[in-house]
C-alpha cells in the first residue's frame, strides 16, 4: 500500500504542490499565531452584536485554537521540508523549469490559434467581448446591492482576514471571494466597488481566457457561440457583476476543465495539467463548498477515461490528486472548523435533506424553476433545454474526435448534478447550477457547428449570422425594476436581520432584479435575489 501511494504521489508535480501547500498552510498558520480567544470574541461582538444573532456561538476554545495553530504550522513545515528535499535532489529546479516550459508552450499554442483567426473573426470576437463588458458595466452601475452582497460586506469583508477565514454563521461567506474583496478594500472604502470590482475583473479575465482556450480546442464558430450564449444568459449577466463568489467558481471550474483536457489528451502538458487540476480543485472548494459538483463530475469522467484505456498509472494519479484536493480543502477550512465548528460548514440549515419519497414527489416540478432562472423564458426554458440536450447527446457519437473529447465531459458536467441532488435529497438553487450552463451551451455550440458543416454553410455566411446574433443581443433598453428600491432602508442581512452600517449615504439593498426587455431570447425578468445563499 505504501509503495502504491509513493508511486502515485511521485508522479505528480510535487514541487508546485509543495509550494502551494507551503503558501496555504504558512499564511493561515502565521495569521492565527497572533489570534487569541479574546480577539475572536471581540471581533464577533463587533460584527454581530448589533445584528441579534445569538445562534452564532463561537466553538473556539484555547485548546482548539492551539490545535488549529500547530496543525497549520505543521502543514507549512512539512511542505517546507519537502521543498528542501526536492531542492537537494535537484528535482525542484528540474520540475519548475519543465512546468514553466509547458506553460509557455501552452500559452503560445493558444495565442497562435487566436492569431490564426481571420480579421473578420477577430473583429467579431472583439465586438462580442466589448458588448458583454458594456452590459456588465451598465448593470454594475444601475443595479443596487442585494441583501446577499450587503451581508458579504458587513459580516465578512469588513471584519478583515480573521472574520473572512473563520466566521461562517450563514453560507454567504464565499471565503476566497471574500478575501479578494478584502484586498479591494485596501484601495477604496466604497462598498459597491469593494464587492463588485473583483467580480467584474474575474469575469472579464475568465471570459477572455475561456474564449481563447475554446478557440484552441474547438474552432472559432463553436467558441463564439458558446461564449456568446453563456455570457448573454440572464443569470450569468447578473453574477458576472454581483458581489458574490459564483463567477469565481465558474472560472475555477473552467480552469479545472481545461486542466483535465490537458491531462487526458495532451501528454506534453500532463504535469502542468495535474498541478492545475489539484490547485483549482482546492481553490474552488475554498470559494464555495458546492464546487464539489463540478469537481466530482470531472473526477468521474477522468476515472471513466482511464478505466477505458486501461491506464492504471492514471488511476493512481487521480486517486492521489483526490487525496491532495481533500487535504487542501481541509487545511483551507481549518479556521472555520476550529472557530465556527464543522456543523456550520457541513450542514446548511437553509437547505435540509428531505425524505426520499417527498423529494421524488416534487423533483420534476422543482426543475422548472432553475431552468426558468438559468435560461430566462417562462414557457420554453424546460422544453428547450430538454430538446437541445437530447439533440446534443444524439450527435455526440458522430462528432469529430477533436470536438467529442470536449463535448462529452461537458455533457457529464451538465447531467451529473441531476444525479447528485437525489443522492443528497436536496433541491439546489439555480445559482449553484450556473456553471453547468456554460457546458450546456458548449454542447449546443458543438451541435450547431455540426449542423452548419452538414448543411455546408459557407464560413462568411456563418460569420454574418454570428455577427447579427451579437448585434441583436448586445443592445438593451433601460431596465425596469419589478420592485422599487425606495428610500434609505435599514440594511438587512441574508437572514433578514438588520446589518451594521445602514443609513443615509449608503446604497440601499434591493432584492429585485432588472427586466431585460430587448434580448431576442430573454422575455422574462431575471429571478429575484433570494435572501439566502448557498
Amino acid at each position: 500500500m505504501f509503495a502504491f501511494l509513493r508511486r502515485s504521489f511521485t508522479d505528480l508535480p510535487l514541487s508546485l504542490l509543495a509550494l502551494f501547500f507551503l503558501a496555504l498552510g504558512g499564511s493561515l498558520g502565521l495569521l492565527y499565531s497572533w489570534v487569541s480567544l479574546a480577539d475572536l470574541q471581540a471581533l464577533r461582538q463587533g460584527i454581530y452584536g448589533r445584528n441579534e444573532m445569538p445562534e452564532f456561538v463561537l466553538q473556539a476554545t484555547p485548546a482548539r485554537l492551539a490545535l488549529l495553530r500547530w496543525s497549520l504550522l505543521g502543514v507549512a513545515a512539512a511542505a517546507a521540508a519537502l521543498v528542501a528535499y526536492l531542492l537537494r535532489s535537484g528535482r525542484f529546479q528540474r520540475e519548475i523549469r519543465e512546468l514553466r516550459q509547458q506553460l509557455q508552450e501552452a500559452s503560445h499554442s493558444v495565442a497562435q490559434a487566436v492569431q490564426q483567426t481571420s480579421r473578420t473573426e477577430k473583429l467579431l470576437a472583439a465586438l462580442l467581448l466589448l458588448g458583454v463588458l458594456g452590459l456588465r458595466l451598465y448593470y454594475f452601475r444601475v443595479y443596487p446591492l442585494s441583501t446577499d452582497e450587503v451581508a458579504t460586506y458587513d459580516y465578512f469583508v469588513r471584519g478583515g482576514l480573521v472574520a473572512s477565514t473563520s466566521f461562517y454563521p450563514i453560507p454567504n461567506n464565499h471565503i476566497l471571494f471574500s478575501l479578494s474583496c478584502w484586498v479591494g478594500s485596501w484601495f477604496t472604502t466604497n462598498d459597491v466597488l469593494v464587492l463588485r470590482l473583483p467580480t467584474l475583473l474575474i469575469s472579464l479575465a475568465g471570459t477572455a481566457a475561456a474564449y481563447a482556450l475554446l478557440i484552441r480546442v474547438t474552432n472559432f464558430r463553436t467558441a463564439t457561440l458558446a461564449v456568446g450564449l453563456f455570457c448573454l444568459s440572464p443569470l450569468c449577466l447578473y453574477y458576472a457583476m454581483a458581489g458574490r463568489g459564483y463567477f469565481l467558481l465558474i472560472v475555477l471550474a473552467l480552469g479545472q476543465f481545461f486542466a483535465m483536457l490537458a491531462v487526458l489528451h495532451a501528454p506534453r502538458y500532463e504535469q502542468l495539467g495535474w498541478g492545475l487540476f489539484i490547485i483549482t480543485g482546492v481553490l474552488g472548494l475554498y470559494t464555495i463548498p458546492t464546487y464539489a459538483y463540478p469537481l466530482v463530475s470531472l473526477g468521474f469522467w477522468m476515472g471513466v477515461v482511464f478505466l477505458r484505456r486501461g491506464n492504471l498509472a492514471g488511476l493512481r494519479r487521480l486517486a492521489a490528486a483526490t487525496l491532495l484536493v481533500a487535504a487542501g480543502a481541509l487545511v483551507a477550512y481549518g479556521p472555520v472548523i476550529g472557530v465556527t465548528g464543522l456543523r456550520a460548514l457541513a450542514a446548511n440549515q437553509y437547505i435540509a435533506p428531505q425524505y426520499l419519497a417527498e423529494f421524488w414527489q416534487s423533483y420534476g416540478l422543482y426543475l422548472y424553476q432553475p431552468a426558468r432562472e438559468l435560461f430566462g423564458h417562462e414557457q420554453l426554458s424546460v422544453p428547450g433545454f430538454v430538446v437541445m440536450l437530447a439533440a446534443v447527446l444524439l450527435v455526440l457519437p458522430v462528432l469529430p474526435h477533436r470536438w467529442r473529447r470536449v463535448a462529452l465531459p461537458a455533457a457529464v458536467l451538465v447531467l451529473l448534478p441531476f444525479v447528485f441532488m437525489p443522492v443528497q435529497r436536496v433541491y439546489s438553487p439555480a445559482r449553484v447550477l450556473l456553471y453547468g450552463t456554460f457546458f450546456f451551451f458548449l454542447g449546443v455550440a458543438a451541435f450547431g457547428e455540426w449542423v452548419l458543416q452538414r448543411l455546408r454553410v459557407s464560413r462568411p455566411l456563418a460569420l454574418v449570422g454570428l455577427g447579427d446574433y451579437s448585434a441583436s443581443t448586445a443592445s438593451t433598453r433601460q431596465p425596469t425594476f419589478a420592485t422599487a428600491c425606495g428610500g434609505h432602508k435599514p440594511r438587512t442581512s441574508s437572514c433578514g436581520k438588520p446589518t451594521p452600517g445602514s443609513g443615509p449615504g449608503r446604497r440601499a439593498a434591493c432584492t429585485s432584479m432588472p427586466r431585460f426587455t430587448s434580448f431576442t431570447f430573454i422575455t422574462t425578468p431575471l429571478p429575484r435575489a433570494t435572501p439566502v445563499a448557498v
